[in-house]
């Protein structure tokens, strides 16, 4: 098993959430879902993630914006994992440590990205 990651998942659709939840946590992670970008910013003042998983679109805002507010706290994930459905996802919001998983993405991405393997960024 790889180490033990802190992963934020910030998903409105809370089906896809809990799926995220189950399988994250299956592999050893501490996992939190939130639904909102409200939600997110409370939990990453408690929580500081290793990894942030960010839908790009949220029921109060997006998910840029999100990564815009949490940047500008101080709070810095070593990873981001961008999922979203969106065709044309602006790849020029490209930061360090950011991956695009296009929705629907196989699991093991998600997995290997957690872990620290590295997938093309974006």
């Amino acid at each position: 098993m790889s180490e033990r990651r802190r992963v934020l998942v910030v998903e409105d659709d809370p089906s896809f959430g809990s799926l995220l939840r189950v399988v994250l946590e299956a592999a050893g992670h501490e996992v939190k879902v939130v639904t909102t970008s409200a939600e997110a910013l409370a939990a990453v003042e408690s929580m500081v993630p290793d990894v942030l998983c960010v839908d790009i679109d949220l029921p109060d805002g997006t998910g840029w914006a999100l990564l815009d507010e949490i940047e500008h706290r101080g709070i810095e994930p070593s990873r981001v994992v961008v999922a979203s459905a969106g065709i044309g996802v602006s790849m020029s919001r490209h930061r360090p440590g950011t991956f695009l998983l296009p929705k629907p993405f196989p699991v093991d991405s998600l997995l290997r990205l957690v872990s620290g393997e590295e997938l093309p960024e974006i």
